[in-house]
């Protein structure tokens, strides 16, 4: 009866739309440290064919990663923000996920575990 309980808890998570609406850390348009950064909610009303999305605009080839200019931009669904030919670019769409240089792949590492370790226990 638990490992049913478990399995539907994870599905319905799984399966939740999220908001449209995020938080960014802002700083634009000059650059900033995340901690000098403000918290900005973006996207409370916007269109169906529109998405809002963080990002964070490094200098090429700067020494300080964690200093650059973080902002909240709307975008077409499935599109890219533009990028000034001189910044290195990042773009994210989860609550203050432009706080630091990207970490997707840990991300990533922590959801395969996950998923590994809830289909040996549902399936013992």
């Amino acid at each position: 009866m638990v490992k049913i309980l478990l399995l539907a808890v994870i599905t319905i998570a799984l399966t939740l739309h999220e908001s449209d609406a995020i938080k960014c850390h802002t700083c634009a348009p000059e650059a900033c440290e995340v901690s000098k950064a403000t918290e900005k909610t973006c996207g409370l009303s916007i269109g169906s064919s529109q998405e809002a999305v963080c990002t964070t605009e490094v200098p090429k080839g700067s020494k300080t990663p964690n200093i650059g200019i973080r902002k909240c931009q709307i975008v077409a669904k499935g599109a890219e923000p533009n990028c000034p030919p001189t910044s290195d670019c990042t773009t994210c769409k989860s609550d203050l996920c432009n706080s630091a240089p990207s970490t997707s792949s840990r991300v990533a590492m922590i959801g395969v575990v996950t998923a590994f370790v809830a289909a040996k226990f549902l399936l013992n």
